[in-house]
């Protein structure tokens, strides 16, 4: 079974960033399903109640149908995240799921934590380490 990972990128990500986020990933992990958040948003929006259970499913969801996680690694483009992707990696952190970011070109940072740096940035106001 292809290891599934997320692309845990921000809502206004530009469609060609997206992109070429999941290109680097694939080309990383050539044998992975690679899905954006995008995609996954849109596919399963209707049948959870709130941005926070698709946080959890995406994060910490497990798929009866096919025995394993939702996603088997979740994947950010950079160290500073918005709202959306804190819910996302503070729901895989908690269900122990590996968590990792992009630092300068194509190089993956583990991530174990996860701290609001600015309570008013919504956008950029946590940061993974």
């Amino acid at each position: 079974m292809k290891p599934r990972i997320l692309f845990a990128h921000a809502k206004s990500e530009d469609s060609d960033a997206i992109t070429d986020g999941i290109d680097l990933i694939q080309s990383l992990c050539a044998d992975a399903e690679v899905v954006s958040a995008r995609d996954d948003w849109m596919r399963n929006q209707s049948s959870l109640e709130s941005i926070q259970a698709w946080a959890r499913h995406v994060g910490a969801g497990w798929s009866l149908m096919e025995g394993r996680p939702t996603y088997d690694l979740i994947i950010c483009p950079r160290q500073y995240v918005g709202n959306w992707t804190a819910l996302i990696v503070g729901a895989a952190l908690a269900s122990q799921r590996p968590v990792a970011y992009f630092g300068l070109g194509s190089e993956l940072f583990p991530v174990t934590s996860l701290i609001q740096v600015d309570p008013q940035d919504y956008q950029n106001g946590w940061c993974l380490r």
